[in-house]
């Protein structure tokens, strides 16, 4: 997945991004009444400015992170190569997260007045939080990865079809090649059976073939044809059949005219 590829499906599914977002409102909840029933005093918005300054910080380091696991996949022969570059990330993912942490709740207890945020031992902070940044990290490696995995299955069965399809009308241009040399074998062997006793049928038999023959080509740059076109491909046949077989052919028609319409491969 390119670069461009991935801004496209970033812009199709941000809403994805709203999830850390929608986990922070439900901590928020849980700290919150945990705190009520512990007996706490906190207030609900100093909760949430806690709670909320984690997912947003989530969020900012999505894309660069997503980018990050994009470059250095985690699947395939040659993942175990990547290793070292995720083990990289994960650390200066989670400085970055724990950092925007502190800089998130210091500016707003700052601008609500609410006096000095105290986010304590910071080295011990960053060790703190480094367990929970790396399942978060994680959980977004395997979800980019089954994402990865499952527009790759996707492309691969595009691909399939489309080789299917190609081979389809591969053999039929084979078909095709091979029933014009022995329609037109029999057509002039009938031409040359009865122009000596009826003329008149030899010309009808021309005018047929000739009518035939304009009928394929212009079929010959399409893949599919109207029935109706086809059916009337099949008359101009018929008519030079029967000039060879005379009452021992009998050709009948049981076509419902809604499918008259209908797309169907070109026989000849």
């Amino acid at each position: 997945m390119s670069t461009r590829e991935l801004i496209q499906a970033i812009r199709r599914h941000w809403r994805w991004g709203t999830l850390p977002l929608v986990g922070s409102a439900l901590f928020v909840v849980y700290r919150y009444l945990d705190g009520v029933a512990g007996g706490s005093t906190e207030p609900l918005s100093r909760v949430a400015v806690k709670e909320f300054g984690g997912g947003t910080g989530t969020v900012l380091l999505l894309v660069p992170l997503v980018l990050l696991i994009v470059r250095f996949p985690v699947h395939g022969r040659k993942a175990y190569k990547n290793l070292p570059a995720h083990a990289l990330g994960v650390v200066v993912y989670s400085f970055l997260h724990t950092s925007w942490n502190w800089a998130f709740r210091t500016g707003i207890y700052g601008l609500a007045g609410w006096g000095r945020y105290d986010y304590g031992h910071m080295p011990t902070r960053y060790l703190m939080e480094f367990p929970l940044d790396l399942m978060a990290y994680v959980i977004v490696v395997v979800a980019v990865s089954m994402i990865q995995r499952a527009r790759a299955t996707r492309e691969r069965e595009v691909q399939m079809v489309r080789l299917q399809e190609q081979l389809q009308r591969a053999r039929l241009a084979q078909l095709q090649t091979q029933l014009r040399p022995h329609f037109l074998f029999n057509a002039l062997n009938t031409v040359s059976s009865v122009m000596y006793q009826d003329v008149g049928r030899a010309d009808g038999v021309l005018q047929a073939l000739a009518d035939i023959l304009r009928k394929m080509v212009d079929q010959s740059e399409r893949t599919v044809v109207p029935l109706s076109e086809e059916l009337s491909l099949v008359d101009a046949m018929t008519q030079v059949m029967e000039a060879r077989f005379g009452d021992r052919l009998r050709v009948k028609h049981d076509v419902e005219d809604g499918v008259l319409d209908w797309p169907v491969p070109p026989l000849l």
